[in-house]
């Protein structure tokens, strides 16, 4: 009776042990899942940083629970090492959008200080995404994409939106009233938390009346999408005007004059928006990164934790099985019962790498 006595407590004990475990657990997924759901603008920067961390560990962690799997492997390295190349770097990438010949291009040249980015009065001439860093400030990389609405935009427009995904700041350029598909952008961009920077390009096609109409309309398209001071407007292109000259006799003559390239409205917000909000636009992109990155993991090895789980099941069950065959005592016979059921219900946490609750312990022990 002693001998029996005491196994009843060693398993008592066990089974409060891994209860108390699974309450602890209970509290600190409760804590990562409330922190998940948030957008990265309702966490704090070390909440950020935290979780980015946290992310890409857990990708490792996934990644080795398949380590034969070298497909598997080739296909996610790259990304967590750029994820985790960009946190290295702090290297911010702004990201260029706008329809065919809205002067997008010219516009990151003169940004740029130099024909580095190819332009066509065609337009349409930016077939694949380009990059430079931004002269003087190697921590932010101007990056060029296809124009949307381009002959082949089924291709080129899905590449455009992997570029919208990586970009910490967003530049649409325009060069009138938004058409449909632009506010569509803007609002997917809104959806993914992307600060935006509206260009107004070739602003010599417009009088100063009609400027001022048409950003009062611009403002009033974007209302919660895009903040007022975001919305700019520059001349990429160095174009002419007439000009009357008078002559000494009296005479008039009408002669053209060259009107110089201005994009200082737009360099001097993109410069205030690095130095002022930079980092915290750097840190909120890397944590949608890492969480996308994290779902495309899970997702790629469900498969074979699924296969791994019942192997789990088949060995607990087994020894259920044995030990209430084999145990004459009832009583003790439900708590070796329990704890085995309880062991394995953990065990399962862990081939699926998560941290099982008291919630979903007992829920599953019961079922």
């Amino acid at each position: 009776a002693g001998l029996v006595g005491t196994g009843a407590l060693l398993l008592l004990g066990c089974t409060v042990t891994i209860l108390w475990r699974l309450w602890s657990r209970t509290r600190k997924k409760r804590e990562r899942h409330a922190r998940r759901v948030k957008n990265p603008s309702e966490l704090t920067r070390e909440q950020r940083e935290f979780e980015v961390e946290e992310n890409l560990n857990a990708v490792d962690d996934l990644q080795a629970e398949l380590e034969a799997d070298n497909a598997f492997r080739r296909e996610l390295d790259p990304l967590a090492h750029k994820i985790a190349a960009k946190r290295e770097s702090k290297q911010l990438e702004i990201v260029a959008f706008g329809a065919i010949s809205s002067g997008k291009s010219s516009l990151l040249n003169a940004l740029a200080g130099g024909d580095v980015f190819v332009t066509d009065l065609k337009g349409g001439t930016t077939a694949q995404r380009n990059e430079i860093p931004w002269p003087g400030i190697d921590s932010v990389m101007l990056v060029d994409t296809p124009g949307l609405g381009e002959v082949d935009g089924a291709s080129r427009g899905s590449m455009s939106a992997g570029a919208a995904k990586d970009a910490d700041l967003v530049l649409l350029v325009v060069d009138g009233p938004l058409r449909e598909w632009e506010f569509e952008l803007l609002k997917q961009l809104g959806d993914m938390e992307k600060r935006v920077l509206i260009c107004l390009n070739k602003e010599d096609w417009y009088d100063a009346d009609e400027r001022k109409s048409l950003i009062g309309q611009i403002q009033k398209q974007v209302t919660g999408l895009v903040e007022a001071d975001d919305i700019v407007t520059v001349r990429s292109q160095m174009t002419q005007r007439p000009r009357v000259r008078v002559m000494s006799d009296g005479t008039e003559s009408e002669e053209m004059v060259d009107v110089p390239i201005d994009i200082s409205p737009l360099a001097d917000r993109m410069m205030k928006i690095v130095k002022r909000d930079g980092r915290d636009l750097l840190l909120g992109n890397l944590l949608l990164q890492s969480r996308g990155l994290v779902d495309e993991a899970r997702r790629r090895v469900e498969d074979a934790l699924d296969r791994r789980a019942w192997e789990t099941v088949d060995k607990y069950m087994w020894g259920a099985g044995g030990a209430a065959a084999l145990n004459p005592f009832p009583l003790v016979d439900l708590i070796a019962g329990c704890a085995i059921s309880t062991k394995m219900v953990v065990d399962l946490g862990r081939v699926y790498r998560q941290d099982i609750d008291l919630n979903a312990a007992v829920t599953l022990v019961g079922q």
